[in-house]
């Protein structure tokens, strides 16, 4: 994988999901700041990374990262909870062991991505940033793409 196409590409998730978790504001950026702009154009950012699929996979990891992306998973837990988001999001990759990931890479990188998640959320607090969370959404969505060498062990 080509480190500087990786890290131009989780520059990009970060920013996606900064915008996606940012409340409107009235400007011309509004468009943007809808969580569709996350859940559903972060997915296929992380299949160009990885380069590893074909159009059933990379249409059903789609579907499957992008339900991921819509929820941390209050409905089941009753608060956001990123540490079982992140490893579910990581979970949403499972089809790629139909083209040739092992499927412990992909419990690898569910877990790389629980620990990741729930540490971002818990250890960037409020004193440390104004706002907090700018660099949580950042970090939790890049880490996406610059971890996702994982899944080539």
């Amino acid at each position: 994988m080509n480190i500087i196409i990786i890290a131009m590409l989780s520059i990009l998730a970060g920013i996606l999901g900064r915008l996606g978790g940012a409340g409107k504001t009235g400007d011309i950026w509004d468009f943007a700041r809808r969580s569709w702009v996350r859940d559903w154009l972060i997915p296929p950012l992380a299949l160009i990374a990885l380069w590893r699929f074909n159009w059933w996979t990379f249409l059903v990891v789609w579907i499957l990262m992008g339900a991921a992306f819509s929820t941390y998973e209050d409905v089941i837990f009753g608060y956001d909870n990123f540490w079982f988001a992140g490893f579910v999001v990581g979970l949403s990759t499972w089809p790629l062991f139909f083209v040739g990931i092992h499927w412990y890479a992909i419990l690898l990188w569910a877990s790389v991505l629980s620990i990741l998640w729930g540490s971002i959320n818990k250890w960037i607090p409020k004193l440390w940033f104004k706002d907090a969370g700018t660099p949580r959404e950042f970090l939790r969505y890049s880490s996406v793409i610059a971890t996702i060498w994982v899944l080539s062990i």
